[in-house]
């Protein structure tokens, strides 16, 4: 009788254990099959993204001339200042409560009724600021019309809660919104703007297409996901923004390290200058955003899995990078010794000046996606945050001096700025690395023949 108790007691544990792996299994499966499903969708959009910016670059570039696009690039960038203050980095922070919490619908609406609220009040307060240095600065008043429409996309991202679509993981409903608008853009584009002087309809053709969009999307998060709105309460909206603002320090604070260089040159300079190195910039972001795309796709997941398996996320993030790593190193190459024929095929013979500047920038194609695997995907997922308000406020301090260094006090241009780009966003990501190894994650070890990025140690 003992000997049959032993054997079923062998057999019911075996059962279990086997019980136990096929749900394992069946959950890594579907977890896997979610991110293959986010990677495909965002890489899909950020491919049409890249396909139609190169359809509506050379065009603009060629139609419009160095100096009128100029301008439209920096009206665009000034407004993106505002785009970073209104997000107030809940793009990262409140994405993670979101990816939580996504099959509680009374907690997501809480979530989404409280960050909603915070962006909307955010975005009234930077109207009223963009309205009044607009208008009382000489130099924007001239050309008030084309910073006002520029606004535009500020209230379409504002409406569209982009947060909330990557915490649920369907980025899908993102691909199918930016195809969208990027298509109703081109399109628009060829059929408006035919002459130097139908400028101004390139942020009013691209600030609709965010609004509309916007506005539909919320319909559709009310109806589809069951998400409402109520008005929160005013101490809820505080530990919101109290809860958000390391991030947002640190994501506003790179990205105004980022957009000042355009900033600066348009300030101390004229359109044509910023045309040339914004043009040479806008190449290079447009292919670092398809590159990207599998760290956005995979950041909800990796940041879930690490709070439910710390070894299980970092094996990720060592894949993903070990992957991702000699593809980047490959466009860095490209880009670098092919500068000249890239910038006469897409910007034409006019940007002559735009080439020694895209050859410069090409090196953000390897340094800012080891910046985003070493940000996004490991120091964030792993809350190891505390420093980054420091690092980001160290490196706008140093950025802003240089820029003002060279070109507001030596009078130089755009190859100036990009090699100063260059070397700011090379220091930053040096001073991430750092914050990891601080916190014993070893990052580049060789091992044998091969570099494996991240090679985590718990």
């Amino acid at each position: 009788m003992e000997l049959t108790h032993f054997f079923c007691d062998i057999i019911i544990t075996n059962m279990r254990a086997i019980k136990n792996l096929v749900g394992k299994v069946a959950s890594i499966k579907r977890r896997n099959k979610v991110l293959l499903e986010n990677f495909f969708s965002l890489s899909f959009l950020q491919a049409t993204n890249c396909i139609l910016s190169f359809i509506t670059l050379p065009y603009l570039a060629r139609v419009l001339g160095v100096g009128a696009y100029g301008l439209i690039l920096f009206a665009q960038v000034f407004a993106q200042y505002f785009i970073v203050i209104t997000d107030y980095g809940f793009s990262l922070s409140a994405a993670r409560d979101v990816s939580v919490h996504r099959n509680d619908r009374a907690k997501a609406s809480e979530i989404f009724s409280v960050v909603f609220t915070g962006q909307f009040l955010l975005m009234l307060a930077s109207l009223l600021v963009f309205s009044s240095v607009v208008f009382l600065v000489p130099k924007f008043r001239v050309d008030w019309p084309i910073y006002l429409l520029s606004f535009g996309v500020l209230i379409g991202n504002t409406l569209f809660p982009t947060w909330f679509f990557y915490g649920i993981e369907r980025m899908d409903y993102m691909a199918l919104r930016n195809l969208i608008i990027k298509a109703v853009f081109a399109i628009s584009i060829f059929v408006f703007v035919k002459h130097r002087s139908d400028y101004i309809y390139v942020p009013l053709i691209n600030s609709l297409g965010y609004i509309v969009v916007g506005i539909f999307s919320l319909i559709e998060m009310r109806f589809r996901f069951g998400v409402r709105y109520s008005l929160p309460k005013y101490n809820a909206v505080r530990k919101c923004f109290r809860s958000a603002t390391p991030v947002f320090i640190a994501v506003a604070a790179n990205n105004i390290n980022f957009f000042s260089s355009t900033f600066f040159l348009g300030i101390f300079t004229n359109t044509v200058v910023v045309g040339y190195y914004a043009a040479a910039e806008k190449i290079i972001m447009a292919i670092g955003q398809v590159m990207n795309t599998v760290f956005n796709a995979a950041y909800p997941h990796i940041s879930k899995t690490i709070q439910e398996s710390r070894e299980v996320g970092l094996g990720m993030i060592r894949k993903i990078s070990r992957l991702t790593l000699p593809v980047f190193f490959s466009f860095f190459i490209l880009f670098l010794i092919f500068a000249p024929q890239i910038v006469g095929l897409i910007l034409g013979m006019d940007f002559k000046e735009s080439v020694p500047i895209e050859m410069i920038l090409s090196g953000l194609l390897l340094i800012i996606p080891i910046e985003h695997i070493i940000v996004v995907l490991a120091l964030i997922p792993l809350k190891l945050d505390n420093n980054f308000a420091k690092i980001y406020f160290i490196l706008g301090v140093i950025n802003v001096l240089l820029l003002t260094l060279l070109v507001g006090v030596l009078k130089l241009g755009g190859v100036a700025v990009a090699f100063s780009t260059v070397a700011t966003q090379a220091l930053l990501a040096a001073m991430m690395y750092r914050e990891l190894v601080k916190n014993n994650v070893q990052i580049l070890t060789l091992k044998g023949w091969r570099w494996n990025l991240l090679n985590l140690k718990r």
